[in-house]
C-alpha cells in the first residue's frame, strides 16, 4: 500500500489512520493506538492525538509527504478496503496433492468450520488449498 490516509475526528483531538503494517508499527513506537479493523493490505488504527502531531512524526521519519493524504471526513471502511485489494480475482485453485485444477468447495462448508475443498481427481479433502493468480502463472 503506497498511501497513508489520515482523518481527524473527535473535535480534532483524535486521529484515524489507514496504512500498511510498516507505518502502523512505526506509529506504535510513539503513540498508544487502538486497532479498529484490518485487512490483508491495510490496518486502521485510532490514536488519541491531533493530525498535526501524527503528520510531523511521519515526516520526521522520512515518510514522503506525497504518500500522506489528510481527509476531512471519515470514509466508509468497506470502500476503503476495496481500494487496497492488490490480488486479482482471477484465482485458480490447485490441489496440494496432485496439482489438479478440478477443485470444488463442499456444500455447507464455511458454516461452522473453514471452507472444505475436495479434489475430483485424487479425492483430496481438506482445508488447505493452493490459490494461484491466473495472470501471474499463465494457467
Amino acid at each position: 500500500m503506497d498511501k497513508i490516509y489520515i482523518y481527524p475526528f473527535g473535535s480534532g483531538q483524535k486521529t484515524l489512520i489507514i496504512a500498511d503494517q510498516e507505518i502502523i508499527h512505526l506509529l506504535g513506537t510513539r503513540y498508544d493506538s487502538k486497532l479498529i479493523d484490518s485487512d490483508n493490505d491495510a490496518l486502521i488504527i485510532k490514536i488519541d492525538c491531533p493530525v498535526d502531531d501524527v503528520l510531523s512524526f511521519l515526516i520526521s521519519y522520512n515518510v514522503p509527504r506525497e504518500r500522506i493524504i489528510i481527509g476531512n471526513n471519515i470514509p466508509n471502511f468497506r470502500d476503503v478496503f476495496k481500494n487496497f485489494k492488490r490480488r486479482s480475482r482471477n484465482v485458480v485453485r490447485i490441489c496440494p496433492v496432485c496439482g489438479s485444477k478440478k477443485i470444488r468447495v463442499l456444500p455447507l462448508s464455511n458454516w461452522l468450520l473453514s471452507e472444505t475443498y475436495i479434489c475430483e481427481k485424487c479425492g483430496y479433502r481438506g482445508f488447505i488449498i493452493l490459490e494461484v493468480d491466473e495472470n501471474e502463472c499463465g494457467l
